[in-house]
C-alpha cells in the first residue's frame, strides 16, 4: 500500500509569532494528513517544530547544518527533494550537514558546491547571518545561514540529492509547498538582508 503525505502549516493562537523581537522565537504546527490514493483522510499527525534565534532551555544539539540563501534580482534559488527523501517533493535552499572539523563556512561552500555545482570564495562571496535552533520531535539541530554574494545569477547543475531547482521569487515561495521550518528561516533570512 502506498500513502501520500501533505504537509501544511499553521501558527497557534497560544504560540509567539517568530517576528515577536521581544521573545525571538517561533514555533509552527506541521499538520501531516497521511492519504491512501484511493481513500479519503484516514489520520491526522500533529509535529511541533521550534524555531528560536537563541538556544532554548534543554536543546540537545545533535547536527550543524549549514545553509545558503543566493538571491538575485529577487529571486532566492531553492531546490526540490526526489522521491525517496522523507520531505519528498519540497523545496528549500541548498544546505547540509557538517563534515568533520568543518567550520560553518567550509561546510557552506562544500553544500553549495555539491548540491549546485556554484563555486564561491567565502572570504568575498558569503556573508555569516547568524544561527537558529531548530526542534523537531525527532532531532535538535543548529542551523547556520549565509548569503551568498554573486554578480549575475549562476549556471546551475543540481546533483543527484535533489530533482529540481528553482528561482523564486517571495510571491511564488508563499504558494510552493516549502521544507518543514523553511518558511521561518526565509522570514530571518529577510529580516537580516
Amino acid at each position: 500500500m502506498q500513502y501520500k503525505t501533505r504537509t501544511f502549516f499553521n501558527q497557534p493562537v497560544t504560540k509567539t509569532p517568530f517576528h515577536s523581537t521581544l521573545e525571538a522565537k517561533s514555533s509552527s504546527t506541521v499538520k501531516s494528513l497521511l492519504l491512501h490514493p484511493s481513500q479519503k483522510e484516514c489520520c491526522t499527525v500533529h509535529i511541533d517544530i521550534e524555531v528560536h534565534q537563541q538556544q532554548p532551555a534543554g536543546f540537545c544539539c545533535q547536527v550543524h547544518i549549514a545553509a545558503c540563501y543566493l538571491e538575485i534580482e529577487g529571486k532566492i534559488l531553492l531546490l526540490q527533494l526526489p522521491e525517496g527523501k522523507k520531505e519528498a517533493g519540497k523545496w528549500g535552499v541548498p544546505a547540509g550537514k557538517f563534515e568533520g572539523g568543518e567550520s560553518p563556512e567550509e561546510a557552506a561552500k562544500r553544500e553549495l558546491f555539491e548540491e549546485t555545482g556554484i563555486a564561491v570564495d567565502p572570504a568575498t562571496q558569503m556573508q555569516y547571518l547568524g544561527a537558529l535552533y531548530i526542534r523537531k520531535p525527532e532531532i535538535d539541530y543548529i542551523y547556520h545561514s549565509f548569503r551568498v554574494h554573486l554578480p549575475a545569477m549562476p549556471e546551475v547543475h543540481i546533483s543527484h540529492e535533489h530533482q529540481d531547482y528553482r528561482w523564486a521569487s517571495a510571491q511564488e515561495m508563499e504558494e510552493m509547498p516549502l521544507m518543514m521550518g523553511a518558511k521561518e528561516a526565509l522570514e530571518q533570512y529577510r529580516k537580516q538582508s
